[in-house]
């Protein structure tokens, strides 16, 4: 048991030794403050001493759970990192508040009390349902490491997503007039091609502007998806292959190959997404489109169009590299070389003229 004297400067020194048998000596300007303090390693040691009897769980730190469940996610992009860490550092600071120190510390309780600060932030309920997916996701990891015994959360439930109207509905995509209206107009083909690209394979931004030309093969008609080297795939089931329709073929054929990247800047560098942003809001306020144009929107157009082509989920579910839901779609194997004809409706939507494209 540790031992407190008093100072010559007036303090209380704790003096006591820790599990591994170190020496601490402590100043506290209250005598019940430096008690507390070896309270406290006395503690840690009686429960070190059980969990090597294996009469006790060992404790995790709750900070140390919360940094490995950011290390976690380091393999995504940028932006996802950015996404991720931002919720576990606003659940840290309600961790700090609530004085707690372990995971076993946190009781379904503190879920409550978490769960209603993010209902009174007033935040739309898909952004309140990811934070609570994330924090869920980090015990649920804890309680299959046999560190807990059973989920806080597990009696929190998302909220009810708010079903959007028709007229909300028809602002998530372009129709296929708009459609025709945007690439019929006169804009350079350092954008066009870009865009483009991104309506025939609903490719994310940073999938197109992070492709290479070893990306492409116009032999198979397929483009690759794959974490490499300074390109990050959103997640697992984003590396896919994508079919070449003949449109895009039109495009990539004969295309003077001036650096490594496809889609490149008018610098030849890889293109930014602010710029190809700016570019698809001036021509569609060209082509008479009123919709709030955005890249994300191609991605959409592109899968709204497929299902009025008649293309089934799971084709749709792997083209946009989006994660299987059910069984049966980890079951389901798509072959992306035999999936050619089904983009066939995107190159009839098109109708392009010859004088569409300009050089800059």
């Amino acid at each position: 048991m540790g031992t407190i004297r008093k100072t010559k400067y007036n303090f209380y020194q704790a003096d006591v030794l820790d599990f591994e048998g170190k020496r601490i000596r402590k100043n506290f300007k209250l005598k019940a403050d430096a008690q507390a303090y070896i309270n406290m390693i006395e503690k840690i040691k009686y429960e070190s001493k059980l969990v090597g009897l294996n009469l006790m769980r060992k404790r995790k730190d709750i900070f140390e759970a919360i940094e490995e469940a950011i290390q976690s996610k380091l393999r995504l992009r940028e932006r996802s990192i950015k996404k991720y860490t931002n919720v576990y550092k606003q659940f840290e600071n309600f961790v700090i508040s609530q004085k707690i120190h372990y995971i076993d510390e946190f009781l379904p309780e503190h879920a409550t009390q978490f769960y209603n600060l993010l209902l009174s932030t007033n935040a739309a309920p898909k952004t309140i349902n990811f934070y609570l997916m994330t924090i869920k996701a980090m015990f649920t990891e804890l309680v299959n490491m046999d560190l807990l015994t059973r989920n806080p959360f597990s009696h929190i439930k998302q909220l009810p997503n708010r079903h959007k109207t028709l007229n909300e509905r028809q602002e998530d995509y372009f129709t296929e007039d708009e459609i025709r209206a945007l690439f019929n107009i006169n804009i350079p083909e350092i954008y066009k091609r870009p865009l483009l690209a991104l309506y025939l394979t609903g490719m994310r931004f940073e999938e197109l502007s992070s492709l290479e030309w070893d990306d492409i093969d116009l032999t198979k008609n397929l483009i690759t998806i794959r974490t490499d080297g300074e390109f990050k795939a959103k997640t697992i089931t984003s590396e896919r292959d994508i079919p070449i329709s003949k449109a895009l073929k039109n495009i990539l054929v004969g295309y003077e190959k001036k650096c490594d990247f496809v889609f490149p800047s008018v610098q030849n560098k890889k293109l930014s997404e602010r710029t190809l942003l700016t570019a698809i809001k001036r021509y569609s306020k060209e082509a008479g489109i009123r919709k709030n144009a955005t890249l994300h929107k191609l991605r959409h157009t592109f899968s709204s169009h497929l299902t009025m082509g008649g293309v089934n989920y799971e084709i749709k579910r792997y083209l946009l590299g989006h994660k299987p839901e059910t069984m049966t779609d980890r079951y389901t194997k798509i072959d992306p070389s035999k999936l050619h004809s089904q983009l066939d409706c995107l190159d009839n939507i098109l109708k392009l003229s010859d004088n569409t494209v300009t050089k800059e």
